[in-house]
């Protein structure tokens, strides 16, 4: 009877602690929270132009830096001075930014050093391009699945070696190509495009883009989101040894988007660009974060906060320069269009 007594006493009292205790908000000050200048430039070494994105930190926004000065040394020499200049945007708005010009190749040590006019805000990254990997050659194989999304797919095999005496960090994409030919509405002549987009790859049997936990195609048709996520296709050479053929699916699409401008389109011909890309630890770190906020599977409410690496000394953001190679693949050859019914026939 007073073994109850206790336990009932004991049931009380954690009652009244959980309902009726009082509630003790510790406020967050944001006033002592200096400002700080933000960098983030993912550069890659093998385009002629590259954006760089100055911003100051705030409480609830952050604010474009128009003042600031960008000096970029290679080798401890000084190679380039950026300010902001007036451009336009991809859709041709006017818009202001940072671009860099400058030429990078494999081994260069770089350091980029930023402040405002003012001096009041200053931030420096230190870091060292990595040399890019050759791909030796690619496989290809096409087939069709028989899940939900049942179309055509291929299946590629790029095959590359990684140096072993290195700490090594990676990204795979795919581009795809579509030359489309055709007789102008207009002018009665031949002509043609090219339409190039990202293609989205499938990556649930390769070991190493998994993680050591490769699956089937048909785990893309998973309805839960229980599938491996590595959206942006990092890796580092944890598990790889020397020579490596990697698999990546995407799916090759049956039918032909109609295009309703003056070309008649006749056939097309599609290609695919896989490039093997070379990331500095910072960059891949930082990718790897993007990994998890861009999850399905991350709420913004019930999920722990992500922790986003840095590699800028007195601010904040991430700096990268990548090297890449590239093989390009042509998959599909004079695909007939039926501009009437807009599939295609092989």
């Amino acid at each position: 009877m007073k073994t109850i007594k206790s336990i009932y006493l004991l049931f009380t009292i954690l009652f009244s602690l959980l309902f009726f205790s009082c509630e003790n908000t510790i406020p967050f000050k944001t006033n002592d929270v200096p400002q700080k200048l933000i960098v983030n430039a993912l550069i890659n070494s093998n385009k002629a132009e590259n954006s760089i994105y100055l911003h100051l930190t705030g409480v609830n926004n952050v604010s474009f830096v128009r003042d600031g000065v960008i000096k970029i040394y290679l080798n401890g020499t000084l190679k380039e001075t950026i300010r902001v200049e007036e451009m336009k945007d991809e859709w041709g708005a006017d818009v202001e930014q940072y671009v860099s010009r400058l030429l990078y190749s494999p081994g260069d040590a770089v350091r980029m050093e930023v402040e405002t006019e003012d001096g009041k805000y200053q931030a420096y990254a230190e870091l060292t391009v990595p040399a890019p990997v050759a791909i030796e050659k690619i496989d290809t194989m096409t087939f069709r699945t028989n899940g939900q999304n049942n179309m055509d797919h291929i299946r590629l095999k790029t095959t590359f070696t990684d140096v072993p005496e290195s700490k090594d960090f990676y990204r795979i994409l795919v581009d795809r190509y579509q030359t489309f030919y055709g007789v102008s509405r207009i002018t009665g002549n031949d002509t043609s495009f090219v339409i190039t987009s990202p293609a989205s790859l499938i990556i649930h049997e390769d070991v190493v883009l998994t993680e050591g936990r490769p699956g089937t195609i048909n785990e893309n048709d998973d309805l839960f989101m229980t599938q491996n996520e590595n959206l942006y296709t990092i890796f580092d050479d944890t598990r790889l040894n020397g020579t490596y053929s990697m698999i990546t699916t995407l799916s090759l699409y049956s039918y032909y988007y109609f295009y309703d401008g003056d070309i008649k389109i006749e056939r097309m011909d599609m290609d695919v660009n896989v490039r093997l890309i070379s990331l500095t630890e910072a960059e891949y770190y930082y990718l790897r974060a993007l990994n998890i906020y861009d999850s399905d599977n991350y709420d913004d409410v019930f999920s722990p906060p992500i922790l986003f690496p840095t590699n800028v000394n007195g601010g904040t953001g991430i700096v990268g320069v990548s090297s890449e190679s590239a093989y390009k693949v042509n998959i599909r050859k004079d695909m007939i269009i039926d501009n009437e019914y807009p599939f295609a026939h092989w």
